[in-house]
């Protein structure tokens, strides 16, 4: 199985190119160059939809369980990985302190059932998370969007009626990155932590309300 620093490598070569398709046996990118700078021991298979299809581009890799989205964002998957996620509401939407407290409660409800949450916190137009999804099946881990959908879905519900807000509350996509090493998780840790502050709207993260983080 390749190393997460061997996917992060990928992850951003093909982030950079934006789309690549196999193509006789060749890895093209979306202008037809051919690219050989692929990681040498993965073996990644892309599979390209018709174009009467959704903006939405797959691809498994069997060795490391790896399964990368395309919509506007690239969207990478590892099994057992940690990753980094933010998403925001639609055209900078601001919640009120009640519909932060049900943000709060949507992303803990699931907590160390389908994900683990490290820490995270709820900002007025955005949300930051450190977590990791857990075992779904013997086999199969809860995936992002699986987890995503339940918490922006639920809240998105209850926000109208704490909020005068008809209307979509947040936007279809997320950021997402996978945790490379233990530096990179500590990273997160500290600025998830420090958003409030930078924000001014608090002056110690234990002092924001709408921040969480693991006691273990």
């Amino acid at each position: 199985m390749p190393t997460p620093q061997e996917i992060y490598k990928l992850q951003g070569k093909i982030e950079n190119n934006v789309i690549f398709c196999l193509e006789n046996g060749k890895y093209k990118d979306r202008a037809g160059k051919t690219c050989t700078e692929l990681v040498d021991s993965v073996a990644l298979a892309i599979v390209c939809l018709p174009h009467n299809k959704p903006r939405k581009y797959f691809s498994v890799m069997e060795e490391a369980r790896l399964k990368i989205f395309y919509r506007t964002l690239p969207h990478w998957e590892l099994d057992g990985a940690s990753y980094f996620i933010t998403f925001n509401t639609w055209e900078k939407l601001e919640l009120n302190s009640e519909a932060r407290k049900i943000v709060l409660n949507s992303c803990l409800f699931f907590n160390n059932q389908r994900y683990k949450i490290f820490v995270f916190v709820v900002m007025t137009d955005h949300v930051h998370l450190l977590m990791q999804p857990l075992l779904k099946s013997e086999n199969e881990y809860w995936s992002l969007s699986s987890i995503m959908s339940s918490i922006k879905g639920y809240s998105a519900k209850q926000i109208p009626k704490v909020m005068k807000h008809i209307g979509t509350v947040w936007q279809d996509e997320r950021y997402d990155r996978i945790v490379r090493n233990e530096e990179e998780f500590q990273s997160y840790w500290q600025y998830i932590r420090q958003n409030p502050i930078e924000a001014g709207l608090s002056s110690t993260p234990e002092d924001y309300p709408y921040l969480w983080q693991t006691s273990e």
